[in-house]
């Protein structure tokens, strides 16, 4: 076969299929490349902008341009060629939002419905203008545990759900942010009792804008409180307390009187002089243990550490806290307030545990050897220890469970993280065939003239 034969049998080969590919979405479609510069700083102009495309068909007077998010306009718009764009005096404004914006360019003909997208094309840069200025009040105890203060910026864009407060150093935890304005504020701050004094910088971070106050604000010390009387309780009881502070704290008709934990109510406080007299209830479900004792007037805190003791006999704690059919092993109980003694007893609800000895090690431990049966029911078991007319139960505190098996078996959510497909980086279908059909023409090209040669070679 001659080279011509070869040539045209070819031809007849590939056409049907430029047929199709001159058919198909071509991947060269038109699209923004490069904006030079790519950035600018708030409160800013930029003399010229340069905007280059590909494919594309910008027109004089039929194209514009624009920048999502607002805070930036131009003076002019020069088109230099179809693919070719001058901006004349960009400004960006001293509030413009910080970070890469989209540019998006429009050319709308009587031919032509042009839109092309530069995604984060343009940069806007945080100015020297854009600063947080003031914290009001600017200072807030030790312990103190809920303190509004505002926050007021220049030029910012606080937004809320979006605008963050932080602060230098460790012991402020933000509560909770409320923003009242691109420019203000207001954040609940508590501060923890044992956290370092002195000042702090605050920061407020909206996206990409972040703004600081060096030394803006200070935690300074709380004061103390000298005594509590009585200092102890019973659960379940009422009482009134007197509670003397440190000569420098102020006390006045906003001071509050606290105690930490749960299970005791303040119901009337009265101000004399340094002290405060106040009626509490303590609920007889109130777990017994030493309370910290807060007095908090505006953010001025007198902290007392663990002052007062609701006394509430209960089991603690069982160790350990489970066991396997048919072993025997040693449990330590230990109690709170309790008064173990030689006629104390000890008890596992259900059947088949068994108890070889006791040994009261003190008026709150106690050491006891059991025996689990083989065939022992599984599940969760109440200890019970009496002492005299006092009877303790700690509910659940103990788990009989059997070999291969966990003590206590819990099958939580997955943590595993979905993984699937993302936009980012993906040919769509069409520029995937538009990629890969011409290598494809190629390669049948190459394997047709390689066949037809070699048979007339």
């Amino acid at each position: 076969m001659s080279y011509k034969k070869i040539f045209r049998s070819t031809i007849a080969l590939l056409f049907p299929l430029l047929l199709l590919y001159g058919a198909l979405p071509s991947q060269l479609y038109a699209q923004l490349i490069e904006l030079i510069p790519e950035q600018g700083d708030q409160d800013s102009t930029i003399l010229s902008v340069v905007i280059y495309g590909t494919s594309t068909h910008f027109s004089p007077g039929d194209t514009s341009v624009s920048f999502d998010g607002g805070g930036i306009s131009y003076d002019t718009l020069t088109v230099d060629s179809p693919t070719l764009i001058i901006i004349g005096d960009l400004f960006i404004a001293p509030n413009a939002r910080v970070g890469p914006r989209d540019v998006m360019v429009t050319t709308a003909t009587t031919t032509i419905d042009e839109e092309v997208l530069a995604p984060n094309g343009f940069t806007v840069i945080q100015g020297a203008g854009t600063v947080l200025d003031e914290v009001e009040p600017a200072w807030a105890d030790q312990g103190i545990f809920s303190w509004d203060i505002d926050l007021y910026g220049s030029n910012t864009n606080f937004e809320p759900g979006v605008s963050e407060v932080s602060f230098s150093g460790s012991g402020i935890t933000i509560n909770s942010i409320v923003v009242d304005g691109p420019e203000t504020l207001t954040a609940t701050i508590a501060v923890d009792i044992w956290t370092d004094t002195g000042p702090r910088t605050v920061i407020v971070a909206t996206g990409y804008e972040e703004v600081s106050c060096p030394g803006c604000f200070e935690v300074t010390p709380a004061d103390s409180i000298i005594s509590i009387t009585p200092s102890s309780a019973w659960a379940g009881v009422a009482l009134t307390v007197e509670i003397v502070v440190e000569s420098d704290y102020v006390l006045g008709a906003t001071s509050k009187l606290y105690f930490s934990g749960s299970g005791i109510t303040v119901n009337v406080v009265t101000i004399n002089g340094k002290g405060i007299t106040a009626d509490i209830d303590i609920t007889s479900e109130a777990r017994g243990n030493l309370r910290d004792v807060i007095v908090v007037t505006g953010g001025e805190v007198a902290f007392g550490a663990q002052m007062f003791d609701v006394i509430h006999p209960d089991i603690d704690k069982v160790s350990p806290g489970h066991g396997l059919r048919g072993s025997t092993l040693e449990v330590t109980i230990l109690g709170i307030d309790t008064n173990f003694d030689d006629s104390s007893t000890v008890e596992f609800s259900g059947e088949g545990i068994y108890l070889n000895s006791t040994s009261i090690e003190s008026p709150s431990t106690i050491l006891v050897d059991i025996t689990i049966d083989p065939d022992a029911p599984l599940g969760k078991r109440d200890v019970t220890v009496s002492t005299g007319v006092e009877e303790l139960i700690g509910e659940g505190m103990f788990s009989v469970y059997k070999p291969g098996t966990p003590p206590e078996e819990e099958v939580g959510p997955c943590s595993c993280a979905a993984i699937g497909p993302t936009a980012d980086g993906n040919l769509k279908p069409e520029e995937m065939i538009g990629t890969i059909l011409p290598f494809l023409l190629v390669l049948i090209l190459f394997i047709y003239l390689r066949k037809h040669l070699s048979r007339n070679s």
